[in-house]
């Protein structure tokens, strides 16, 4: 089994419902996961655009892994919906049944706050003693994503969740 963990973002201090949360899997904080892999496609998308004109001032913003973590009072909905963290992308973007995007999980979004913005996605099906990650999309890129899928005990998930919604 993978290893799911939530622990309190930046200096720990702020013990609000507004302090976000970073999402650890096997010991590394899912930014670290998604950085090395997002890099090679930002690399290639700013060459790209910088040979179509664009300056390099204005793709400043483009960079790997810039996603903003769930704060404390978006986790821990209960089952089926353990950890909906964002939501699910459906009701966001108003997605055709056939959009592959449908019934996955909002996980991360992009740092400026701007709901939409940004999100990448994973499909989180939960099951009687499994949560499992998989599908990891960026909802605005065609990225792949080599990694998972990712197999979490289900008690220890929902255990997670439950010492955040304790603490805060």
């Amino acid at each position: 089994m993978d290893r799911f963990e939530l622990r309190r973002a930046g200096d720990g201090r702020d013990r609000s419902n507004y302090a976000p949360r970073e999402i650890w899997i096997n010991e590394q904080p899912l930014l670290d996961i998604l950085r090395p892999i997002e890099a090679v496609y930002v690399a290639a998308e700013v060459a790209d655009r910088i040979g179509d004109g664009e300056s390099e001032g204005d793709l400043q913003g483009l960079t790997a892994a810039s996603y903003m973590y769930p704060t404390a009072g978006m986790l821990g909905a209960p089952p089926p919906r353990v950890g909906e963290f964002f939501g699910l992308v459906d009701a966001t973007f108003g997605l055709d049944a056939a959009d592959p995007a449908v019934g996955k999980t909002w996980v991360l979004d992009c740092e400026c706050g701007n709901a939409g913005c940004w999100p990448w996605l994973a499909r989180i099906v939960v099951e009687t003693s499994v949560v499992t990650w998989s599908e990891f999309a960026h909802y605005h890129r065609d990225w792949s994503y080599n990694i998972g899928p990712f197999r979490f005990d289900r008690a220890a998930y929902e255990a997670e969740f439950a010492q955040y919604r304790q603490r805060v």
